[in-house]
């Protein structure tokens, strides 16, 4: 029998997970299209989720989990209501007693290393948050989207629903080559009056859906629309104002004081657009994950070696 632990992230899209041996090596990866934010979310259909991913990657006979970490975004370490009931779920079902669960953002942290380090998760939502070994952080952000989740995909596509009704109830007129961004919103969100917005901002209500409204604005940035390219550059401004709040006094601009930022989710994969709301010579470096999502959570557990070359840094 090979012992595995198995890694879940848990976000407001999707659920992701990986399986490794204790010795760091990665045996399978998988992803499956069900949210599991705890906020957003009942705790049955989180546990579905976390479910259908532990039973894809687990199909062999002489794989035995012997530790589930998880980090999952709307869960607090304070939870532990929530916190009890999911790790109660994933013993009855796997039978494993080594379960740690945590905030999508602290078990990203072990992504470099068990040392901690700065988290910066941007995709339906966003947070940073500064970990450290123990698990005790300073955050920036990851309060939700009535308060903002600033430089998140639901923060642009907001933005953008934003522009589109100012300029139909003639408040802040777009330009009319700016046609385009009027279209795609109405693509898709399926409108054929402006009307119909409502009910998916109220009674149908789908963070991620709205959030990923930014997968059709992403390619106008690129083909020099203006006002989703301010978009994006807002959201690089405001996760590098966050990336600065949590940071520690000795962090500098000299390569050796510069810190390491872990960057998650989504809105990553749009660097190119955010680049531009970031300051020159910042005191961090900005780093992908290179290996797949639940790896910090496995290396949570403290049963699995840390993996080496865990990243690369955007530029």
């Amino acid at each position: 029998m090979i012992g595995v632990v198995i890694g879940l992230e848990g976000g407001g899209s999707s659920t992701k997970g990986v399986a490794m041996t204790t010795d760091g090596t990665i045996i399978g990866s998988v992803c499956v299209e069900k949210p599991s934010n705890t906020f957003l979310n009942t705790i049955d259909e989180v546990v579905d989720g976390m479910k259908t991913v532990i039973d894809d990657l687990i199909t062999s006979s002489e794989h035995h989990i012997i530790a589930i970490g998880c980090g999952m975004s709307g869960i607090e370490v304070t939870d532990t209501a929530r916190i009890t009931a999911l790790t109660a779920a994933l013993t009855a079902h796997t039978g494993v007693q080594h379960v740690v669960i945590d905030n999508d953002a602290i078990a990203s942290a072990f992504v470099l290393s068990n040392r901690g380090a700065v988290v910066c998760i941007a995709g339906t939502g966003s947070a940073v948050r500064m970990v450290a070994p123990d698990r005790s952080f300073k955050r920036a952000g990851g309060w939700g989207h009535l308060l903002g989740d600033r430089g998140s995909g639901f923060a642009v596509a907001i933005g953008a629903l934003q522009r589109v009704y100012d300029h139909e109830d003639g408040v802040e007129p777009i330009p009319l080559s700016d046609q385009v961004l009027v279209d795609a919103v109405a693509a898709h969100f399926g409108l054929e009056h402006r009307d119909d917005i409502l009910p998916q901002l109220y009674d149908n209500f789908n963070k991620a859906h709205i959030a990923s409204l930014t997968s059709r604005l992403a390619p106008l940035a690129r083909s020099g629309n203006m006002v989703a390219i301010e978009l994006f550059e807002k959201a690089g401004r405001d996760l590098c104002d966050m990336v600065m709040a949590v940071l520690p006094s000795s962090a500098g601009t000299r390569e050796a004081d510069r810190v390491d930022v872990v960057c998650i989710g989504s809105m990553w994969k749009s660097f190119d657009l955010l680049k531009s709301g970031f300051v020159a010579d910042a005191p961090f470096r900005l780093l992908k994950p290179s290996v797949p999502a639940g790896v910090g959570a496995a290396v949570m557990t403290g049963r699995v070696a840390w993996v080496d070359d865990a990243a690369t840094e955007l530029c």
